[in-house]
């Protein structure tokens, strides 16, 4: 799956600022969408942002034009004061951590704001699909929303002995022996089988380092599945996070697919978020003030926050200088140059610049951990790397 955002923030580099980023849920499933009610909330988002009106004007008649919830959940919009020169348009088949629940809109007119791509790529797993169907196998990349078929992957698996498992009348030697001769038939038959295997799961391996797939879902005759599964590695193993049947048509479409196993994603998003908090109480800080202390000493691999903006909302101070933030301007104080105090700024503004200038990653909870994030952990947590 190309990497577009990269691209995307490569080109806009190239751009005087200030260029409007809009990011916009036009997802038809939410009421608030209906009747574009979407395109009424960008043009204010805009006009509260300082956009020029010739520009706001542009993008409104571009809105009713060709309305975007025909292509997606959420528009990120890109465009230069000079629509001629720059106006990108970019669908995304998912929501997006900084565009509020409240308002579903974001709207800035200044350097290029490419934050809520980046996070959104980090925050949402890429996903391998191994899909057994009848005549081969299949491996898909599922990630933010979209599915890819990377045929590749399994180019050097011997369709023939594929279906010689799954048919083995059609393909196995006929053998009428009984006693020995039959035991040292299966016996090689076995053999044979677990080197199928085997030869698969090094594929898949090497397959899923080079999409960075961090999570596994396994599709096909549960048979089948169960005997592949047994010679994963270890460490491939500990990646599974589905079992599925296939599909009841052969050659499913890869959006077929998608549709197969968008439920088993959703639950292993939604199970990982919790299992992330339950490290964090193990070896892990909550609370603002210590989040925000740990995370600028390096000490944090990952930021739990919740998907809705409470906590992304609270007001911190940052120095311009060293871009040290702080709960209060006298703690920001103590971390500026001399000569220089630190502003007011929205948390969802500092914080990402800080995850990655100290590499560390934001993990955008919802549902349960959402909830437990909320009332356990003082809204933020973040997990030690040590």
């Amino acid at each position: 799956m190309e990497d577009w955002i990269d691209t995307l923030q490569e080109q806009l580099g190239a751009y005087e600022a200030p260029i409007l980023s809009l990011y916009l849920d036009v997802n038809p499933a939410h009421a608030e969408n209906l009747r574009e009610g979407y395109r009424i909330r960008a043009e204010n988002a805009m006009k509260q942002a300082g956009v020029p009106e010739t520009l706001i004007e542009e993008v409104v008649a571009r809105l009713r034009q060709d309305p975007p919830h025909r292509y997606g959940r959420t528009l990120a919009l890109f465009a230069a004061e000079d629509p001629e020169t720059l106006f990108e348009r970019h669908f995304l088949q998912v929501d997006l951590p900084l565009v509020s629940e409240v308002d579903r809109v974001v709207a800035r007119w200044s350097a290029p704001y490419v934050a809520p791509l980046l996070l959104a790529r980090d925050d949402y797993e890429r996903y391998a699909v191994v899909y057994m169907d009848r005549a081969r196998w299949r491996f898909f990349e599922v990630h933010m929303g979209e599915i890819e078929e990377v045929k590749e992957a399994f180019v050097e698996i011997d369709t023939t002995e594929w279906r010689r498992l799954t048919e083995p009348t059609g393909g196995s030697p006929a053998m009428e022996t009984v006693g020995a001769g039959k035991d040292l038939y299966e016996s090689r038959e076995e053999a044979w089988v677990h080197r199928f295997y085997k030869k698969n799961a090094a594929l898949l391996e090497k397959a899923m380092a080079a999409r960075g797939a961090e999570r596994l879902i396994l599709c096909g005759p549960e048979e089948r599945r169960a005997a592949f599964e047994a010679v994963l590695s270890k460490a491939l193993a500990e990646k599974v996070v589905a079992r599925l049947p296939g599909l009841p048509h052969p050659e499913a479409s890869p959006a077929q697919v998608l549709d197969h196993v968008a439920d088993a994603v959703e639950r292993a998003e939604r199970e990982g978020e919790v299992a992330l908090l339950e490290r964090i109480a193990e070896r892990g800080v909550w609370g603002l003030d210590a989040v925000l202390q740990s995370l600028q000493q390096g000490q944090l691999y990952t930021v739990a926050v919740p998907w809705t903006p409470r906590v992304l909302f609270t007001t911190v101070h940052r120095c311009p200088e060293t871009g040290f933030v702080a709960v209060d301007a006298a703690k920001a104080e103590a971390g500026c140059a001399p000569g220089h105090a630190p502003a007011p700024v929205r948390l969802d503004e500092a914080l990402p610049a800080l995850a990655v200038q100290h590499g560390s990653r934001l993990e955008f909870v919802r549902g349960e951990a959402e909830r437990r994030l909320v009332e356990t952990m003082d809204g933020i947590a973040g997990l030690r790397r040590w």
